[in-house]
């Protein structure tokens, strides 16, 4: 099975816009490590707005 990465996943969830912007230094096991990502949601999401 091949992998999806991050920002496809974040796609696929009605996600607009992903970016990877680095790794954070922040180390929790030998296979996970922190990264910081951002995304928008697309307007129309359900979200209120007031």
């Amino acid at each position: 099975m091949k992998g999806r990465s991050l920002l496809q996943m974040l796609t696929e969830a009605g996600f607009a816009d992903a970016v990877f912007h680095g790794w954070t230094g922040y180390v929790t096991s030998s296979r996970t490590q922190g990264g910081l990502v951002t995304a928008r949601k697309p307007d129309g999401s359900t979200e209120s707005s007031q």
